[in-house]
């Protein structure tokens, strides 16, 4: 059985900034067109928007 964590959207927004393939997207932002950044956390392009959950605690 999976196990829902907790977390804010600053854990989030860290978690995102020490995953090195998300900071490889934000730095070139403008060659994925399937993200964004909004409040300095990528978002990938939906309907609604959704954060980028990085692997890890937050995601295996």
């Amino acid at each position: 059985m999976q196990q829902i964590i907790p977390f804010t959207w600053e854990q989030l927004k860290k978690a995102q900034h020490q995953d090195e393939e998300i900071t490889n997207i934000i730095t070139n932002i403008r060659k994925h067109k399937k993200y964004f950044i909004k409040d300095n956390m990528l978002m990938k392009k939906m309907n609604p928007p959704v954060p980028v959950i990085p692997k890890g605690r937050i995601r295996s």
